[in-house]
């Protein structure tokens, strides 16, 4: 992994500003649609196991050599999966936070499979992408959780770090080293009073950004129609995702100073 970053980062000093950026959001795009598959190996050792005492059984060829053959055919399709790959298709699967399925290569097949565990028949067959917050979501690929336990906000509280909010007002701060430390709480009253105000700022904002402005009301009131569903879907996710920050923010004031 690091080989490649490295590699990246010095590709990106090669060239020139526009070009750095088109590439990068392109190496972005390739990355989170593809898929790191799991090769099918149980079933197909056991598969390969009969296959090698049948052979060995009728006594066609020499015992000692089916081994050898076997392992030279097998072994390359055996252990394929272990790199990330593009399928066609595969990334128009859509996002289930609790979605039980699998794609997996079948080596004996040569074939990609979809799995589903416990899937139910009419339902539509979804993906779990991981764990990830709305900025992840909304910048790969498109979309935003109305309610996502994974979502964070970040506070640059600059000398001190930068915080970031999770749900339920849970704090993890991006540099530890930077905070003072305090034998009784994890931060102590002096910077969770800044990391306060910089919160209750910041949902100001957020909640500013959501109303529309006096000339734009009017303007969309005439043009309601004139929107395209690209444009109306582009507004109704940017307001999705700041509604998300606020949620979180008014849990963390909320919260009582003592549980940090």
């Amino acid at each position: 992994v690091k080989t490649r970053r490295t590699r990246r980062a010095t590709l990106m000093s090669e060239l020139s500003d526009d070009d750095a950026i088109l590439l990068s959001n392109a190496l972005d795009t390739v990355s989170t649609r593809s898929f790191r598959l799991g090769a099918t190996r149980s079933r197909t050792a056991l598969l390969l196991a009969i296959l090698l005492v049948s052979i060995a059984a009728t006594n066609s060829v020499p015992f000692f050599y089916v081994p050898i053959f076997s392992l030279l055919l097998f072994l390359p399709r055996y252990f394929i999966g272990t790199d990330a790959v593009i399928l066609a298709g595969a990334d128009f699967m859509n996002h289930k936070a609790n979605a039980k399925t699998r794609i997996v290569y079948n080596a004996l097949f040569d074939a990609i499979q979809v799995r589903a565990e416990s899937q139910i028949a009419g339902e539509e067959i979804a993906l779990n992408y991981g764990e990830k917050s709305n900025d992840d979501f909304l910048l790969d690929w498109g979309f935003v959780l109305k309610d996502n336990v994974h979502d964070t906000v970040s506070i640059n509280l600059k000398e001190h770090g930068v915080c970031r909010i999770g749900r339920f007002a849970q704090l993890t701060w991006l540099d530890q080293n930077l905070l003072p430390q305090s034998p009784h709480r994890k931060v102590d009253d002096r910077i969770y009073s800044l990391l306060q105000t910089a919160a209750i700022s910041a949902r100001d904002r957020f909640r500013e950004e959501m109303k529309p402005t006096p000339s734009s009301l009017s303007k969309n009131q005439d043009n309601a129609t004139s929107l395209t569903h690209s444009q109306r879907s582009q507004r109704n996710l940017g307001m999705q995702w700041r509604q998300g920050k606020v949620t979180l923010l008014d849990e963390f004031l909320a919260a009582s100073p003592t549980s940090f």
